[in-house]
């Protein structure tokens, strides 16, 4: 499952009236002003990421025209798994 889905429960009555519990993954748009909700990291926690460079422009998040900052969830994505690679190849 990658982080752009959204894994989710959705929960039915039968006619019978019984509950019935489904699982679906819906998608999410790639950029977002809300990533803190998928992510885990507050906004200061992203914003102190962008300050010291940790997330590059362009390729974790980008400025709007107005300004507003949008994180690539994609690109996101590509930054955990690459975080990931260096440390497994740590001794």
């Amino acid at each position: 499952m990658r982080v752009s889905q959204l894994v989710a429960y959705r929960l039915t009555r039968s006619a019978s009236g019984n509950r019935k519990q489904h699982l679906f993954a819906a998608e999410l748009a790639r950029f977002s002003a809300r990533a803190n909700v998928v992510t885990g990291y507050t906004v200061k926690a992203m914003q102190r990421k962008i300050e010291r460079g940790d997330w590059q422009e362009g390729k974790v998040w980008r400025r709007a025209p107005d300004g507003r900052i949008f994180i690539d969830l994609v690109g996101y994505e590509r930054w955990v798994e690459a975080a990931l690679g260096r440390e497994a190849a740590r001794p």
